[in-house]
């Protein structure tokens, strides 16, 4: 569980995106991608929510799934073990298994969001 204390994001995971713009020569590559994951983050936790709270098990995996590969893609490792433990209650669990787990994927996601703003800002 992510206790505030983990840096939000992987370095290496950035350096990876880094390194596919010097390639692509597509400038504002990294930022565009760390300005448009930072402002759907809570947009995709709370559909995450809403599958919980509509019991739709099959919907919360498939929401949290979406999640965990863009919190990847930016080494959001707090996020993407939140994710993976909310797929495994969609897997066998009941919907209100997760709401603790929700509301903490909820606080993650504020923080990697801006954290990603603020590397954007780098950019």
């Amino acid at each position: 569980m992510p206790d505030g204390t983990e840096p939000p994001l992987d370095q290496g995971a950035l350096a990876q995106l880094r390194e596919i713009e010097a390639e692509t020569g597509e400038p504002g590559l990294v930022r565009e991608t760390l300005e448009s994951i930072s402002k759907d983050l809570a947009p995709r936790v709370a559909a995450v929510r809403a599958a919980s709270v509509a019991a739709d098990l099959r919907g919360m995996g498939s929401k949290a799934h979406a999640l965990r590969g863009a919190s990847a893609l930016v080494g959001a490792e707090g996020l993407v073990n939140l994710a993976l433990r909310i797929e495994a209650i969609a897997k066998g669990g009941a919907p209100a298994d997760a709401s603790p787990l929700i509301d903490e994927l909820e606080r993650e996601a504020r923080r990697v969001a801006a954290a990603l703003l603020e590397e954007a800002r780098r950019w």
